[in-house]
């Protein structure tokens, strides 16, 4: 190579320009091939980062409910077990704090598995207006519903006794009522609103409004029912237009 063709190669090279093919007698002349440039090093012992895991569900959850004025405090411990869906109740077992050897063991009704990050919500809240808390599990929510699982409280026996699920249970203890409202569709417009009362141990509709499409655009059928003569009898039926 003369001195010539190595101060040119010099020159291209330092400039980036086009890769250069260098014949046998001594030309040069550009390619089409793009020159590669240098890819930036990884730092030494920088480690790869990977995706958390999920946090995987919590055996035992436990909590302290106080049940009532002259009723001891109890123990509740909620078993967890891991689902493909998440992480869902098993079983329930209760023990009063001051007297452990009286355990009640429950299992737990079906409930829809929640994420293995989020908290299991659970409460104690007299219900039945009898002075002694009850015990609720919330089992399913969804965009605008919530439903529950809930047990009452038997102070003769000191033990819980399965009620049922029910949409949340909201608690109206001047009126001793309960009520709830769940939302069927169309944003809202359809619904149903129930009042309950208790009838000796059992929950019992006293009263509910319900409004579904008549599938009308914009119209829908308002259903009033009240209970008479332990019955639940329509009161009143109007249709609603909405825009």
């Amino acid at each position: 190579m003369t001195a010539v063709a190595r101060r040119l190669l010099r020159d291209v090279l330092a400039w980036g320009g086009f890769a250069l093919a260098i014949s046998c007698n001594g030309r040069t002349s550009p390619t089409n091939e793009a020159t590669s440039l240098p890819q930036p090093s990884q730092a030494p012992n920088a480690p790869d980062r990977q995706p958390e895991p999920a946090r995987p569900p919590t055996p035992t959850v436990q909590r302290v409910f106080t049940l009532g004025p002259d009723a001891e405090p109890f123990q509740v411990k909620f078993e967890v077990t891991a689902t493909s869906g998440g992480q869902v109740i098993r079983t329930i077992t209760i023990a009063g704090l001051e007297s452990p050897a009286r355990v009640q063991h429950m299992d737990m009704p079906d409930m829809e598995p929640i994420a293995t990050d989020e908290d299991l919500v659970t409460g104690a809240q007299d219900i039945n207006f009898d002075g002694y808390a009850d015990l609720y599990v919330v089992t399913r929510t969804g965009a605008s519903n919530v439903y529950a699982t809930y047990w009452l409280f038997s102070a003769a026996n000191h033990r819980f006794e399965p009620l049922g699920e029910f949409p949340e249970l909201k608690v109206n203890a001047h009126r001793r009522r309960l009520a709830s409202d769940e939302t069927l569709g169309h944003a809202g417009r359809e619904y149903e609103h129930r009042d309950y009362g208790f009838v000796g141990n059992r929950l019992t509709v006293l009263r509910s409004v319900r409004q579904v499409s008549t599938g009308k655009p914009g119209e829908y059928e308002r259903v009033e029912s009240a209970r008479r003569n332990r019955e639940l009898l329509v009161v009143r039926r109007e249709r609603v237009i909405t825009p």
